[in-house]
């Protein structure tokens, strides 16, 4: 048994949306970028798993999903939120696990 997770913001969605995220990201079908519940399922049970993804929204960059995120200038305690919520969704493991583990 875990420990519980903290409860996510509520307006995470609309933080996805100001922020341009929905552009290239989904709940559960990836496009641009990975579905936000393979992400869930990428980092599940990952030791600093927010701070990872918090940090990976904050900056951007080249991602292990194949693609490059840009910077979108979401600050810095928003990207912590949103990690919190994406982390909390359920997850659920992408079509090719294989190539999105961890190595």
């Amino acid at each position: 048994m875990g420990r519980p997770r903290e409860e996510a913001p509520v307006d995470a969605p609309a933080a996805l949306d100001q922020y341009g995220c929905s552009s290239c990201h989904a709940l559960h079908a990836g496009g641009v970028g990975p579905a936000f519940v393979w992400v869930a399922w990428r980092y599940r049970g990952q030791h600093g798993a927010q701070d990872t993804v918090a940090s990976f929204i904050t900056r951007g960059g080249v991602g292990p999903w194949g693609g490059v995120m840009p910077n979108l200038a979401v600050p810095p305690a928003q990207a912590r939120e949103l990690a919190q919520w994406i982390l909390a969704l359920p997850p659920e493991v992408p079509p090719d696990p294989r190539r999105f583990r961890l190595q």
